[in-house]
This record gives structure tokens, sequence and C-alpha cells, in this order.
């Protein structure tokens, strides 16, 4: 495959493993507090998956034949995997880029990049997938959430909406308080 895929092992280096299908596209893998579950955004699914690898082989793209860019394809959706790749669960379905996820450190919620509303906005949904909720809405990326440590609050960055300034930002993990951390920026 000459997409990038996830992979796991032990802080030793022993046990290297793929998590992933070893099909598509995937990124933005983050183990579950407990250590029992992993998440990561695929395009395994995608139709065209073989399709895909098949033009970027012939194309001769490898990882690491190029510089690192990131990929906003609409296919990208959030899966939960044991951590050797084992059932594997689809949480997200909505059309467009779904990625970026994190679990809470109590893992009940994951929060998570969506294109689903046309723009990247944060989401926050239950670890099962269930009640998403839009937490941003600002013209341009925001992405990239983490979970405060007490869970309450979700840090992310946001790009202005000609990609030119970033800004990371914080915001209360019910939607309400959003601010900016630097100052004087109003990105």
């Amino acid at each position: 495959n000459p997409f990038y895929q996830i992979y796991a092992m032990d802080a030793d280096g022993a046990n290297l493993h793929r998590v992933s299908t070893g099909v598509g596209k995937t990124t933005c893998a983050y183990f579950r507090p407990d250590g029992k579950k992993i998440i990561y955004a695929s395009t395994h699914l995608d139709p065209d998956a073989a399709k895909k690898e098949e033009e970027a082989r012939n194309a001769g793209e490898a990882p690491r034949d190029k510089k690192y860019q990131w990929d906003f394809d609409e296919q990208f959706d959030i899966f939960e995997a044991n951590p050797d790749g084992s059932e594997l669960k689809r949480l997200t379905d909505a059309a467009g880029y779904d990625a970026e996820g994190s679990y809470s450190h109590d893992g009940k919620k994951i929060c998570f990049t969506s294109k689903r509303d046309g723009d990247a906005e944060i989401y926050v949904m239950d670890a099962d997938g269930g009640n998403p909720k839009r937490l941003t809405s600002h013209a341009g990326y925001d992405g990239g959430p983490f979970f405060s440590p007490d869970d309450s609050k979700v840090i992310f960055r946001r790009f202005a909406a000609d990609g030119r300034a970033c800004n990371p930002c914080v915001i209360n993990a019910d939607g309400t308080g959003e601010r900016a951390l630097l100052e004087g920026d109003t990105v």
C-alpha cells in the first residue's frame, strides 16, 4: 500500500504489528486511556480505495518519497479496534472528512475534526460513536482536538480562512466559552 497505515508496538519496540486493515489511507491513531482500544481514521471503506492505491503506485508515490502533507479525503471515517486490529468498529459514517480523534481521559468521549457540515469543525461524541455534537462554528480549519486533563475543555488549533495564521484555542466540552489562547490574535 502506498499510503500510511497504523501500527502499534510495545514501549521497548517489540511486538510491532499493523492495526489498520492495510487498505486505503489511515491517520490519527489514539489509544483509549485503559489501553484496551485504539481509534484511527481510515478510508478503507472507500469503494475506490483499490483504484486510488493502484494510481498512487503507478505514479511512484509513497509516503517515504515525498514530503508529508495532510489529506482531507472525504472518505475518512473514525474506527475503533482492539490494539491487535481485531473487532474493528466504524464510529462515524457522516458524509465528509472525519478524523483527528482523541479519547477523553475517562474514555467515555471522543473529540474529533469533521467536515460533515462543509467546514472543518470540532465535534464531541460518545466513545461508541453516538450523540455527535458540533462545538465550533468558525470559517476556516478547526482541528487537532484534545481533552484537558479533567475532560472539561477541548484544546484545538484554528487556522484563519486564508490558512495564513494559526492560533491555539480552547472551548468547554459543552461548546461554550470558546477563546483564543494568544493575546491580541482574533483568529
